[in-house]
């Protein structure tokens, strides 16, 4: 269900899905209403291609959460782990660790590291499932921590999780609410899965 809901909701998803809509009320000769969606498509299409939408969807939440530095990670208790959500890798054994990651997968695991050496003792935790691929983004985060000089000690694998709410539920399940948690990500990729967590949430509940 998390799945499906979180592809739906898909900016390119959403198009494809009105594009179908206003084909349909063509074949049902309902050319106006269908002109009409068809217009809405290609207007929703344009405005995701530009860099307005986004970047008004993601100006909130970006706000809300400045980087840390270090009068705001003195305060902190120990101990800390700081989780590097999954971005997208590849399973290349030609290429090192670091090269396998997304761009995106990369950025958050720069900024895990730099967090990780502002505080002491904290651990790194590296998430995601590997889909088809024979590692796990885990595994390559991990591998690519340590190409950059992070221990292998100061490294938690979290290889099961698909998707944001998996790799909440699967934190908890694996390392508990005792330590004190950052949560390395992007603005930008965790709108659609803040909705879908909410929905699974209110799910759940019932």
């Amino acid at each position: 269900m998390r799945l499906i809901v979180g592809a739906v909701l898909m900016p390119l998803v959403v198009f494809w899905l009105v594009v179908v809509i206003g084909a349909v009320l063509f074949a049902f000769k309902k050319r106006k209403a269908g002109g009409r969606v068809l217009l809405g498509a290609g207007i929703w299409l344009m405005l995701i291609s530009t860099p307005f939408l986004p970047g008004a969807l993601v100006s909130g939440l970006e706000k809300g959460f400045k980087p840390l530095d270090t009068n705001t990670i003195i305060p902190l208790e120990k101990p800390v782990d700081i989780i590097v959500l999954g971005a997208g890798h590849s399973d290349d054994p030609n290429l090192p660790a670091n090269n396998q990651l997304s761009l995106n997968a990369l950025g958050r695991l720069c900024e895990g590291i730099r967090l990780h050496r502002m505080i002491p003792r904290s651990k790194l935790v590296c998430s995601g499932y590997g889909g088809k691929l024979k590692k796990s983004q885990a595994r390559i985060l991990a591998n690519a921590a340590m190409v950059l000089g992070v221990d292998s000690t100061d490294l938690l694998l979290s290889d099961k999780p698909e998707n944001t709410f998996q790799e909440a539920q699967e934190y908890k399940r694996l390392f508990g609410t005792v330590h004190q948690l950052i949560v390395v990500t992007d603005a930008m990729y965790e709108i659609i899965g803040l909705w879908v967590a909410k929905i699974e949430i209110k799910r759940s509940s019932k």
